[in-house]
């Protein structure tokens, strides 16, 4: 992600395109993001709560101690959350927004061999096939 953004930086200041810079903010704020959520996850494992797991999944105490540990950890609640002040807030959704953004079950590779195979094939014919079609339209103007 940094070398994206360092790339797309460089490329706006060599073309001046100064509107290109548009990219790399967001690039980096979504970099600055998952900082947050990457520490309040390993934050909340090493408080015993489980964050491997969906949101509905979340037992009433193990929401309120993550939520202790957004208030703590991320700057955009602290406004929002007061740790060890168990009352909704009036911004609770977006609490749980970003609570979703946290919770995630791990992804289970159930592809077999063959099953990757075949996925890799198609995605290497799909990324191919533009490149015939665009060698055979030359040549019809050739």
């Amino acid at each position: 992600m940094l070398i994206s953004t360092a790339l797309l930086t460089y490329i706006a200041f060599k073309q001046q395109d100064y509107f290109l810079l548009i990219l790399p903010a967001f690039i980096l704020l979504q970099f600055i993001g998952q900082m947050d959520v990457d520490k309040i996850k390993v934050r909340a494992e090493s408080n015993a709560i489980r964050t491997n797991i969906r949101y509905e999944e979340l037992t009433d105490k193990e929401y309120w101690l993550l939520r202790d540990e957004i208030g703590v950890s991320s700057r955009a609640f602290f406004k929002i959350i007061t740790p060890t002040v168990y009352e909704i807030a009036e911004q609770e959704a977006k609490v749980i927004s970003f609570m979703q953004s946290i919770l995630k079950k791990p992804i289970i590779s159930d592809l077999t061999r063959t099953g990757r195979l075949i996925f890799m094939l198609i995605w290497i014919a799909f990324l191919l096939l533009p490149i015939l079609f665009a060698i055979n339209f030359l040549k019809l103007f050739h």
